[in-house]
């Protein structure tokens, strides 16, 4: 079964964002850290790096997170990262994932 990837919302919908984490054999594995950002069309980030590591927990290696829009957010291509953190200190891994969405 095919999972249908939503890039077009209305105003006043709530993103969702889900995140798998594997490890090189492609298992589903928890790190660190990962923190979610948010950019607006005209640039703002709206959320700025929310670490959805305890919050956001669905099941090992799975996480998501939910940003609302409103009627007044604007309209346009939003930015999304989410920067995968592995480890502490100078051997920790950082894995950022750049997506994008529609706000209509």
């Amino acid at each position: 079964m095919d999972i249908e990837t939503i890039t077009r919302y209305i105003a006043r919908a709530t993103i969702r964002t889900i995140v798998f984490v594997r490890d090189d054999d492609r298992a589903l594995v928890d790190p660190t850290s990962i923190f979610i950002t948010w950019t607006d069309p005209n640039d703002l980030k709206v959320v700025d790096q929310e670490n959805i590591i305890s919050s956001g927990r669905l099941s090992q290696g799975v996480y998501e997170h939910y940003y609302r829009t409103t009627i007044s957010s604007p309209k346009g291509h939003w930015r999304g990262l989410a920067e995968i953190i592995d480890g502490s200190g100078p051997t920790a891994v950082n894995s950022p994932v750049s997506f994008s969405v529609e706000v209509a």
